[in-house]
């Protein structure tokens, strides 16, 4: 059984991913602040909602860095890392989880102040929407 700490993990890193592409798309700055929700399922088939938000910076033209943390009635987890844009609208990377060093990667598709995040790690895979709360 895949420990509920380690799919949020897992979440937390979609989310943190899908905050970071949905501006490039619009042709806004992708940086800010970002939430919304999602689901995760275990590899032992265990599955979980959860509630995500995500904070982005930019390093590079390209590339930026994603913190956040989701949550459920399980708890809270954490993580961060960088993605970068392979095309309009798309990034991927990988983020590292800050309590169960959980490394997934990350696709994410993007459009105006919205996006759809896709992880994947060898505990299970998240799916997370998230919205622009910021500028």
């Amino acid at each position: 059984m895949v420990p509920v700490r380690t799919s949020l993990c897992c979440a937390v890193a979609a989310a943190m991913i899908a905050v970071t592409s949905p501006a490039m798309a619009s042709g806004k700055s992708i940086a800010g602040s970002w939430q919304g929700n999602g689901n995760v399922t275990n590899k032992d088939g265990g599955k979980y909602k959860v509630t995500c938000k995500v904070s982005i910076k930019p390093e590079a033209s390209k590339k930026h860095f994603v913190s956040g943390s989701c949550s459920n009635s399980e708890g809270t987890a954490a993580a961060q890392g960088y993605v970068t844009r392979s095309k309009p609208g798309r990034y991927y990377g990988q983020l590292n989880g800050m309590v169960a060093s959980v490394i997934g990667k990350v696709s994410i598709r993007s459009w105006g102040n919205r996006m759809s995040v896709v992880i994947r790690s060898a505990t299970g895979r998240a799916v997370v929407s998230l919205r622009r709360t910021g500028n």
